[in-house]
């Protein structure tokens, strides 16, 4: 008869193969996400911050400071969200 320990070791190592392929997948889509995230945000408020009349260096420090901290953070997110399966 099988204690609670072994039970749990075998069911853990059973799908410990599974998870890592998942965390993998995870990962790579959080990490495209966040690269995607910064590139879209950084156009995104560059040229909109130009079109409010900002000069050229201050519409791109705004671009990528909004772009380091929303478009990251989103990015991540919606990459590691949309790599989930049912």
């Amino acid at each position: 008869m099988a204690t609670a320990v072994q039970t749990f070791e075998s069911s853990r190592t059973a799908t410990a193969g599974k998870l890592d392929a998942e965390e993998r997948r995870y990962g790579r889509g959080a990490l495209v996400g966040a690269v995607a995230g910064f590139a879209i945000v950084a156009v995104f408020v560059g040229v909109l911050g130009s079109a409010c009349g900002l000069e050229p260096a201050a519409a791109a420090g705004l671009a990528v400071f909004v772009a380091m901290f929303a478009g990251v953070g989103f990015g991540a997110m919606l990459g590691a969200s949309l790599t989930m399966r049912p």
